[in-house]
């Protein structure tokens, strides 16, 4: 059972999720997003929030297998380290000459083949206290909109330029790599957004700054029982599906939702 302090974090954040929707049904989910940005106050009520509930509560009550970071740190291995990059490889090559038969003309460069590197390198968005680190597989890069510890970078994933390279200054970042990381994780932050508009087009922005064959991880709040919110699922699966990202791993934690999709090949091949 949550303890009085745990429910009073909760409400706080779930109070913040309110306001920054009826600020966006007032002026609008972009002008709403850019006024809470210039919130420092509120951004550190919810950094500091949600940071006390993640070092406080939800891993000293989780077990291995509710615990959303050994979770996403189990899909990660299993894809990259247990061959499953590689099955899931094969089976796009049989689609893509499926299409090629039919007349599609699909191409699929050989060096844009992500193959697993020795080091994953990994962006964390909206980590807050970069509670990843410290496995020795993952380079990770931890950004927010407030980070709450002094190794996570400033930087407002909704609005920053990917570019060709990434760039950084004194602990922000002006801009992203495209196609550079293997992984990408979203934990907890699609319901942060105040409109379906911009959870689409971080998703979107997660394919661009994603290697082939990379991996985006989401993890949403879901408290209800396992088939409540399946359509729901399913049409994430389907949003992302247009994108060109395949869902490889779907888990109902206790009051969390994970999935895991694949940036295909082609993205001919999930439309």
């Amino acid at each position: 059972m949550a303890s009085l302090r745990h429910k009073q974090l909760a409400t706080r954040i779930k109070n913040i999720h309110k306001e920054l929707r009826k600020l966006s049904f007032d002026v609008g989910p972009e002008a709403a997003w850019e006024q809470h940005l210039k919130d420092e106050k509120t951004l550190e009520i919810y950094a500091k929030s949600m940071r006390e509930l993640a070092e406080k509560h939800w891993r000293s009550k989780a077990t291995s297998e509710e615990d959303r970071i050994q979770w996403t740190v189990n899909t990660i291995v299993n894809y990259f380290d247990r061959d499953e990059i590689e099955r899931w490889k094969q089976k796009e090559l049989r689609g893509i000459n499926v299409l090629k038969e039919k007349g599609l003309e699909i191409d699929v460069k050989s060096d844009e083949i992500t193959e697993a590197d020795v080091k994953l390198e990994v962006l964390d968005v909206g980590s807050s206290g970069n509670f990843f680190k410290g496995f020795d597989r993952l380079n990770i890069l931890p950004i927010d909109i407030s980070p709450s510890d002094n190794s996570v970078y400033r930087c407002d994933f909704l609005s920053v330029p990917v570019e060709d390279r990434l760039e950084v200054d004194d602990m922000k970042i002006s801009t992203l790599p495209t196609s550079f990381f293997n992984v990408v994780i979203f934990c907890l932050l699609l319901e942060y957004l105040p409109s379906s508009v911009q959870r689409i087009q971080v998703c979107e922005k997660a394919y661009k700054v994603l290697k082939k064959q990379g991996i985006l991880i989401v993890i949403t709040p879901d408290s209800s029982h396992e088939m409540k919110n399946s359509r729901q699922i399913k049409n994430w699966r389907w949003t992302l599906s247009k994108l060109g990202f395949q869902r490889i791993r779907l888990a109902k934690l206790k009051n969390l939702t994970c999935m895991a999709f694949r940036k295909s090949l082609a993205p001919e091949l999930t439309r």
